[in-house]
């Protein structure tokens, strides 16, 4: 059996790192009628989860569920209501991510042409790539982005940003190597009301 090329494999990892920075910024900009699509039908979520697959663990499955109960309450509540809800709430300190959605965006285009480099074989141009994203993460985001999750888990917020939080914690853990989802959240997210509004009429993330 002939084996897969390791070269083949890195690229892949590369564009799919690439994948999960561009959806985390996509749902840290605001909210519009297309994020909401996304949401209800569980296209974003099921892209999500296919960014991380490659890691192999289950530490997105503690926040991503909160999300899948939008999916399932779609056919109750209308994409008017749930834009609403979010727009509502889209103030700081929520909204204070926007300004940090071009790094993420920035760091997604780094990868994405890391993962060009691996798969032409310029593999000299894609480890300074590589770095490039490293420094990126330790100088524009860890300076940030940790205390930005832990203020939007305190605020009363709709249940949406606070579990885009904790998404952004685990998957800041993974790309910097700091366990950020224990000293941040030692414990899981609480899903109490629905999706979208805390307290609003007792779903659960297993309803």
């Amino acid at each position: 059996m002939q084996q897969e090329d390791p070269v083949h494999g890195i690229a892949m990892i590369a564009k799919q790192r690439g994948d999960g920075w561009r959806l985390l910024a996509q749902v840290t900009q605001a909210p519009d009628a297309e994020l909401v699509q996304l949401l209800r039908s569980g296209s974003w979520q099921a892209q999500f989860r296919a960014a991380v697959q490659w890691l192999n663990v289950d530490t997105f499955e503690r926040a991503l569920p909160a999300l899948d109960t939008l999916v399932r309450r779609a056919a109750r509540r209308s994409a008017e209501e749930d834009l609403t809800t979010l727009e509502v709430a889209w103030v700081p300190p929520v909204s204070d991510i926007a300004s940090h959605a071009d790094a993420l965006e920035a760091l997604a285009e780094l990868c994405d042409a890391e993962s060009r480099a691996w798969a032409t074989g310029d593999l000299e141009n894609a480890k300074r790539l590589r770095r490039e994203e490293t420094e990126a993460i330790e100088n524009s985001l860890i300076p940030v982005l940790p205390d930005w999750c832990v203020a939007i888990d305190t605020a009363a917020t709709p249940i949406t940003y606070r579990v885009i939080g904790r998404l952004v914690a685990s998957y800041l853990s993974v790309e910097s190597g700091r366990d950020f989802d224990s000293s941040l959240f030692p414990h899981p997210v609480e899903v109490v009301g629905s999706w979208a509004s805390s307290g609003a009429d007792g779903e659960s993330a297993s309803d």
